[in-house]
C-alpha cells in the first residue's frame, strides 16, 4: 500500500474530478464515468502516478511505467483507500474508494 495525497481524473470532455484530500470539493471515485477518462493521476509530493487512458499506459513521475501492479491500493490524505484495478472484460480502470 501506497501513501498519496490525491487522485485526479481528467476526462474527455475536459472536466476534471478530484478526491482523497478532504476537500469541499472532493468526490469519491465512484463518481468517475472509467469510460470517458483520458487521464487518471494519482499523487503525492513525492510521486506521480498516471494512466493515460487512449493508449492503456501508465506514467511514473513521467516516464513509462510497464508492469503496473493491478490491483494497487493506496491510502490517501483523507484516510481513504483508494484501489486502482484493470477489468480485462472492458478494457477500462476498475476504480474504488472506502
Amino acid at each position: 500500500m501506497t501513501a498519496a495525497t490525491k487522485w485526479q481524473a481528467q476526462l474527455t470532455d475536459g472536466s476534471k474530478l478530484t478526491g482523497g484530500q478532504n476537500l469541499s470539493t472532493d468526490v469519491n471515485v465512484s463518481a468517475v464515468p472509467v469510460d470517458q477518462i483520458k487521464l487518471f493521476t494519482v499523487a503525492h509530493n513525492t510521486f506521480s502516478h498516471t494512466y493515460y487512458a487512449p493508449t492503456k499506459t501508465w506514467y511514473k513521475d513521467g516516464k513509462v511505467w510497464t508492469g503496473y501492479p493491478y490491483p494497487n491500493e493506496y491510502t490517501l490524505a483523507d484516510s481513504s483507500l483508494l484501489t486502482v484495478d484493470f477489468d480485462k472484460a472492458t478494457g477500462l480502470l476498475k476504480l474504488t474508494q472506502v
